[in-house]
C-alpha cells in the first residue's frame, strides 16, 4: 500500500511540474469566477428591459393604438387606460381586469353588467376577498360536479380561510397559485378517459409529488427550497439570485472540468512512451498493474479535486454576491409517500456528483485509449468527440433512426439526473438499467487498459 501511495505521489509531482497543469487550473478558476459574475448580472440586466406590463409600456401601447387605429382600438385604449389609472401591472388585480375586459360587450345583459360592476369595484377598492368570493360563486354555476368545483375553488378558499392576501411576488402567493393549478391538472388526469401510461403516468406521479411538497411548504411556512433548476430559471429570468441558484447554474460547467481531465487522462500513460520515460518507470520494484492503477487513481483524484474546487468557488461566489441569502434552505423530495428534507449543501453535492459521471466515463475512455494506442492525440481527440458529440449521436439513433438498440450505448445512459426523472429518449429506460450499462462499459474500458499496458511489450 505504501508503494502504491508513493506511485500516486510521484504522478502528482509530475503533473505539478508541468506548466500546462497550472494553466488549466487557472482557466478553471477564472471561468468559475467570471461565470458567477455573469449569472449575478443577468437578472439586473434583464430588469432594464421594456415590458408591456408597466406604466411606460401601457403609455407606449396607447400611443401606438391611437396612431394605427385598428378595428377595436378604442376598447383597447380604454382597457390600457384603466390599467394605467389604477396602477395594475400584475397580481390578482391584473387577472381580474382581464376578466372584466373579456365580459365587456356593446350589448351586455343586466347580469353581465352586474358582474363587470362587481369586478370593477373589487379592483378599485383593492378588495381581493370580494373578487375571490365572486370567483367561488361563479364556479358554482360553471362546475356542476362537486369534486371538480372544490378543486377549482381550492386556491380561492385557501386564501380566504387563512386570510392570505394574494400579493404578486410573495412566495406564499406563488406556491398557492402553483398548488391550485397542480390540483386541477391532477384532477383532470385522474378523470381522463385516456389511461395513464408511459410518460403520462410519470408526469402524473411528478405532479402528485409536487403537490405534496407545496402542501408541506405551506404547512411548515418554508419560503425557499433548493432545487436543481438554475438553468431554466436563468433562461426565463424568473429567479432571485442566491447561493443555490449559483450552485445549480454551476453544474452546467462540470463538462469544462471533463475536458481538462480528458487531457490529463489521455496523456498520463501515452506521454511516458513518447518521452521515453516508461523504461525508467518499469525498473521500479513494482508490478505494471500497480503502476497502471496508480495512474488511474490519480486521474480520478484530480477529477474530484477539480469538482470540489468548482463547488467551493460557486458556493462562495454565490454567497458573497447575494449576501448569503437563504443559506439555511433545504431540498424537499417525496420518498415512500412522505416529504423528506435534505440539507441544501448535501443535495447540491449529490447533483454535482451525478453530473460528474459523464466526466469520469470519458476520462476512463481517454485513459484506456492512451494505454492501448499509446498516443495522447488519439486518446484526447476520440474522448472529446465522444463527450461533446455523444448526445447528438444518441438523438440521431433514438429520434431520427428510431433504433432501440441505442439504449445499450454509453452515450444513452450517462445523463443519470434526467434518466432518474424519467426524461430518457428511450421509453422504459430506468435508472437501474443506466447504471448497469455504465458499469459494464467501465469494466470493459479498464480491462482493455490493463491488457494494453500490462501484457504488451515496451
Amino acid at each position: 500500500m505504501l508503494k502504491f501511495l508513493r506511485l500516486m505521489k510521484n504522478e502528482f509531482i509530475k503533473l505539478s511540474l508541468k506548466l500546462s497543469t497550472w494553466i488549466m487550473i487557472i482557466i478553471v478558476l477564472a471561468l468559475c469566477i467570471g461565470y458567477s459574475v455573469l449569472c449575478y448580472a443577468i437578472p439586473r440586466y434583464n430588469a432594464g428591459y421594456y415590458t408591456v406590463n408597466s406604466a411606460s409600456g401601457y403609455k407606449s401601447e396607447i400611443e401606438y393604438l391611437e396612431d394605427v387605429k385598428p378595428d377595436d382600438w378604442k376598447e383597447q385604449v380604454e382597457n390600457y387606460q384603466f390599467l394605467l389609472d389604477n396602477q395594475i401591472y400584475d397580481g390578482w388585480r391584473y387577472g381580474a381586469a382581464q376578466e372584466m375586459f373579456s365580459l365587456k360587450t356593446d350589448n351586455a345583459d343586466k347580469e353581465t353588467a352586474e358582474k363587470i360592476g362587481l369586478i370593477r369595484k373589487a379592483i378599485e377598492n383593492n378588495d381581493w376577498k370580494m373578487y375571490y368570493q365572486y370567483r367561488i360563486d361563479e364556479n358554482k354555476a360553471i362546475y356542476t360536479d362537486k369534486e371538480e368545483r372544490e378543486v377549482q375553488n381550492w386556491g380561492y378558499k385557501y386564501c380566504l380561510d387563512n386570510n392570505i392576501e394574494p400579493i404578486a411576488g410573495e412566495w406564499k402567493t406563488e406556491v398557492i397559485d402553483e398548488l391550485a393549478q397542480a390540483k386541477i391538472s391532477a384532477y383532470q388526469a385522474e378523470n381522463s378517459p385516456i389511461p395513464l401510461k408511459g410518460d403520462a403516468e410519470r408526469e402524473y406521479s411528478t405532479l402528485k409529488d409536487r403537490i405534496k411538497v407545496n402542501e408541506y411548504r405551506l404547512e411548515n411556512n418554508i419560503e425557499y427550497i433548493v432545487e436543481d433548476d438554475g438553468l431554466s430559471a436563468l433562461l426565463t429570468g424568473d429567479f432571485t439570485f442566491n447561493i443555490w441558484i449559483m450552485l445549480s447554474m454551476g453544474v452546467q460547467l462540470v463538462s469544462t472540468i471533463g475536458l481538462i481531465v480528458i487531457i490529463i487522462a489521455g496523456g498520463i500513460v501515452a506521454s511516458e512512451f513518447s518521452a521515453g520515460t516508461i523504461k525508467f518507470l518499469l525498473i521500479n520494484p513494482v508490478t505494471r498493474g500497480k503502476i497502471l492503477v496508480s495512474k488511474y487513481a490519480v486521474v480520478i483524484s484530480i477529477s474530484f479535486i477539480l469538482l470540489l474546487l468548482m463547488y467551493i468557488i460557486f458556493g462562495f461566489m454565490g454567497g458573497i454576491l447575494s449576501g448569503f441569502k437563504d443559506i439555511g434552505a433545504s431540498n424537499l423530495s417525496v420518498r415512500n409517500g412522505k416529504v423528506v428534507e435534505v440539507s441544501g449543501f448535501l443535495f447540491m453535492a449529490k447533483t454535482y456528483l451525478l453530473a460528474s459521471i459523464n466526466m469520469i466515463v470519458m476520462a476512463t475512455l481517454a485513459f484506456t485509449i492512451s494505454s492501448l494506442m499509446r498516443s495522447s492525440a488519439v486518446a484526447i481527440g476520440v474522448s472529446m468527440f465522444a463527450m461533446m458529440g455523444g448526445s447528438l449521436i444518441d438523438t440521431i439513433l433514438s429520434q431520427a433512426l428510431k433504433v432501440d438498440w441505442g439504449r445499450y450505448l454509453i452515450f444513452s445512459n450517462i445523463d443519470i439526473v434526467n434518466i432518474s426523472q424519467g426524461n430518457s429518449l428511450y421509453e422504459g429506460q430506468t435508472l437501474g438499467f443506466a447504471i448497469a450499462v455504465i458499469v459494464v462499459h467501465m469494466v470493459i474500458f479498464l480491462l482493455t487498459a490493463w491488457d494494453g499496458f500490462v501484457r504488451r511489450e515496451v
